[in-house]
Parts: structure tokens; C-alpha cells; sequence
């Protein structure tokens, strides 16, 4: 059977999806968790951008990656805090993670998982997309000019809802650029490179915003010196994310 271009990406993701979550274990190498997490978000990514009528295989793929939304943020949370200036807190920080790691990430969250990625592959592998090369090119690069106009728009306010819109938004822009340009459909580096400056400056924008939201009720609950060090530390690097966010856009 020929696979369309796009089916190729999806199953291939999918696939390796499959393979990192057999080496994700609380106490391995947390990137494999990040890189499994990765390869979930370009599917729903293009799932969304090219095939927005299967809305179905996409809540599939966010019931499996949400049991997993609070550990990637304790591991970038984490690896934020320098443990020689806040070694109790880190210590804390990692307790938490294995707790979570223990609740979330069951073997029968594991098995679970990994047989609805092999469901998936055989779903999208039957339904085989296919699309004419200038649709695939087309509807990636007019949602890259939507998302740039959006951004540039001198009269968009954007609050912190509206930033994490926009976050999502230059994501999928990235991975469907990504799509082209690996696939070798079409040269997409450079608004590869802009659309993966803006994602990452909205996503430290809303890593210090959800940060700082859980270092409050961690704080709480865990009343230490360093917290309270922490906190203050992360309202002042949060304001200047923000600032500069509002520097960057067009008067």
C-alpha cells in the first residue's frame, strides 16, 4: 500500500512515540518522556491543521498526553532552580515528581497508551490522507501568515489568554512547516526559524506564568524560606517576559 506523504509523517510519529514510551520510567532519562510528548503534539499539530474533521483521533491523543502535562512541568519547573541556592526546595520538587510519576504513569497507563498508538497507526494508515502537494504547502504557510498577523497586529491586546492562544497556534505553524520542509515538499527554513523564536518566547511567558502558580499553593503546603526567595525571584522574571514581549511587537 502507497502512503501519502502525510500519512507517512503521522505513522512514523506515532511509531516512535510507541518506542519512547517503553523507555519512560520514573527514574530514567526524563527527555524520553519530553521527546515522547513531542512526538504526540506534531500529530495533533497536523491532525488539526490538515484534518480538523477527525476530531476524534485527536481527543484520543490528548487523553493519552494529558496524564503527563504535570511532570514535563515539574521537569522544566525543576531544572530552573539552582540547587546549591535552593537545595531543600529541589529536594522537595523531586519527591513530588516520583509521587506524581507513581500516579500518573502506571504500567496500566503504560499499557494503555501504548496499545492506542498501535490503533491509531492502523486508523490513520486505513485512512491514508491524501492531499495534492500545493494544498499541503498552501494550507501550512497561509496559517504561518495568520499567525505572524495575529502577533504583529498593533491594535491585538494580549493578555496572558491570549498569549497562550498564540502559543498554540505558532506551534502547530512550526510542526506543519516542519512536516513541509522534512518531507522534502517545500524549503521552509526560514519561517521555521521565525515561527520557533515566537513560539519559545510565548511558551517561557506561559512556563512563568504556570510556574509561578504552582510555586504559590507548593509554597503552601511546603512553608520554606526558599519558596519565598523563589517566588519573588520568578514575579520579576515574569514582568520582564512580558515587557519584552510588548517591546517586540509593532508600535
Amino acid at each position: 500500500m502507497h502512503l501519502a506523504p502525510l500519512t507517512k509523517y503521522l505513522t512514523y510519529h506515532l511509531y516512535h512515540a510507541r518506542q519512547l514510551l517503553e523507555r519512560v520510567s520514573a527514574r530514567g532519562d526524563r527527555e524520553n518522556l519530553h521527546q515522547f510528548r513531542v512526538s504526540i503534539r506534531r500529530c495533533r499539530a497536523l491532525l488539526r491543521l490538515y484534518l480538523p474533521e477527525c476530531y476524534a483521533l485527536d481527543a484520543v491523543l490528548r487523553s493519552l498526553v494529558q496524564p503527563t502535562n504535570l511532570l514535563r512541568e515539574l521537569d522544566v519547573f525543576t531544572a530552573s532552580v539552582d540547587s546549591t541556592n535552593y537545595p531543600k526546595l529541589v529536594k522537595l520538587l523531586e519527591r513530588h515528581r516520583r509521587e506524581q510519576f507513581a500516579a500518573r504513569l502506571d504500567e496500566s497507563f503504560l499499557t494503555h497508551t501504548a496499545t492506542a498508538l498501535g490503533l491509531l497507526y492502523d486508523d490513520l494508515t486505513d485512512l491514508n490522507p491524501a492531499f495534492e502537494t500545493e494544498i499541503l504547502i498552501d494550507t501550512a504557510e497561509r496559517y504561518y501568515d495568520a499567525c505572524i498577523a495575529e502577533f504583529e497586529h498593533p491594535d491585538r491586546t494580549l493578555g496572558e489568554t491570549e498569549l497562550h492562544e498564540l502559543r498554540i497556534q505558532f506551534k502547530i505553524s512550526r510542526y506543519g512547516l516542519e512536516f513541509l520542509h522534512q518531507s522534502g515538499l517545500h524549503v521552509e527554513k526560514a519561517k521555521i526559524r521565525r515561527s520557533k523564536e515566537i513560539q519559545e518566547h510565548l511558551g517561557a511567558i506561559q512556563d512563568a506564568s504556570n510556574q509561578l502558580e504552582f510555586l504559590r499553593n507548593f509554597c503552601e503546603a511546603h512553608p520554606l524560606k526558599e519558596c519565598r526567595q523563589l517566588l519573588k525571584e520568578r514575579r520579576h522574571v515574569l514582568k520582564k517576559l512580558k515587557e519584552a514581549t510588548a517591546a517586540s511587537r509593532p508600535a
